[in-house]
């Protein structure tokens, strides 16, 4: 089910910026990895080890659908912008704010 709906806005790595501190206590540590082919690879970043969450993504205007393959595909809807290099991403009313990585 890989997409070609893209935004290349999005493509790279997106940290959990530091200042949000409401998102960090509801995600922690948090790093998006968003590929040109509809992957999505979602790192939970915990005191001695890394949770890796694989995603397929695709865009549609201004929400990302993103399924997990290893469970019963259930769609998740997040509303997103990209503004002044920053990625704020609106899950449920939630609001958390990402910085882009230099190319790593």
């Amino acid at each position: 089910m890989r997409s070609n709906r893209i935004n290349e806005d999005l493509l790279g790595h997106w940290v959990l910026k530091n200042e949000d501190i409401n998102a960090l206590e509801e995600y922690g540590k948090v790093m998006l990895k968003f590929s040109s082919d509809g992957i999505l690879l979602y790192t939970i970043f915990e005191e001695e080890k890394e949770k890796v969450i694989l995603l397929i993504y695709e865009v549609n205007r201004d929400e990302i659908s993103t399924t997990q393959p290893s469970t019963e595909n259930q769609k998740e809807i997040t509303k997103y912008e990209i503004n002044d290099g920053e990625l704020i991403l609106n899950f449920q009313g939630k609001l958390s704010r990402f910085e882009r990585l230099p190319y790593i």
